[in-house]
């Protein structure tokens, strides 16, 4: 069966350069960070994956919220990278801890992977099943 595939993202380039692509079912312009988004991400989607969002000088633990409230109950899955670079002193795995001690989603798996090979930059990658 057929999906529909929507991206989102601060930059208007980086939308142009997803348009050219001829993937995408709709581009939207938001920032994760904004009050006003509740727009783009109050829909349920069956997943939503994030890649290049939390890094160095972006979006903190607290957007992973944003993301996961778009995400269907209690079916949907989040997967998203974040640079090894802020992982420990950002505090993702402490972000990550309290969101199952909140009951909000499972952890699914943490994996530590390559990311931008040509600059030596790793990530790890995080699955949340939403509950």
């Amino acid at each position: 069966e057929g999906g529909w595939l929507e991206g989102v993202d601060i930059s208007e380039d980086m939308l142009a350069q997803s348009k050219t692509k001829g993937i995408y079912d709709a581009l939207f312009p938001a920032d994760l960070t904004d009050a006003h988004v509740d727009s783009l991400v109050s829909k349920s989607y069956d997943v939503v994956v994030s890649s290049g969002t939390f890094t160095h000088g972006h979006v903190g633990p607290n957007g992973i919220y944003e993301l996961l409230r778009s995400v269907k109950a209690p079916v949907g899955l989040l997967c998203f990278s974040v640079n090894l670079g802020v992982w420990e002193s950002d505090g993702y795995q402490l972000f990550l801890d309290e969101l199952v001690e909140k009951k909000l989603g499972q952890v699914l798996e943490i994996r530590h992977m390559e990311y931008l090979t040509e600059l030596g930059i790793q990530c790890k990658v995080v699955v949340i099943k939403k509950a």
